[in-house]
């Protein structure tokens, strides 16, 4: 996978507005970027990511919440049968694999909050490097077709 440098175009940006700038040498890039505008969508859209990555968080906190009380409802049932019944084993091991899941899910979320991009490449990484099935399972609909391309090239 090539590696892209994501602040080039800004570099480049900054050097020629440098070059054909009036300004005096002297002046820093802050002061710079301070007198430039920022776009209203950019703060909308900023603001927007965040608030759905905390929506989503509180649910993920909720769906942790039910996974846990399943996790030890399951639990106690094992350890009254001697972990006999393959039916309420499998029960048990599937909410110890969402447990996990929303684990991850919350730790990306937290981490999207402040950065979307890291919190989305977190998340992406452990699904493709630990949980293949759980990109089924755990991740939207609209974001699996991008999953699949990674998983097989063409």
């Amino acid at each position: 996978m090539a590696i892209y440098d994501i602040l080039e175009h800004l570099e480049k940006k900054m050097e020629e507005e440098k070059n054909t700038s009036h300004f005096p040498h002297h002046i820093s890039q802050t002061q710079m970027k301070k007198e430039e505008n920022v776009p209203e969508s950019h703060i909308f859209s900023s603001i927007a990511i965040r608030l759905f990555f905390f929506i989503l968080l509180i649910v993920d906190i909720f769906w942790s919440i039910l996974t846990i009380a399943g996790f030890f409802i399951s639990l106690i049932g094992n350890v009254i049968t001697g972990f006999k019944w393959m039916t309420l084993k499998k029960f048990f091991l599937r909410r110890w694999l969402n447990f996990k899941r929303s684990c991850i899910c919350a730790l990306a979320l937290f981490i999207a909050l402040f950065s979307p991009a890291l919190g989305t490449m977190f998340a992406c990484s452990y699904f493709l490097m630990y949980d293949k099935r759980g990109i089924e399972e755990v991740v939207p609909s609209i974001l699996q077709d991008q999953f699949k391309e990674f998983l097989n090239p063409s």
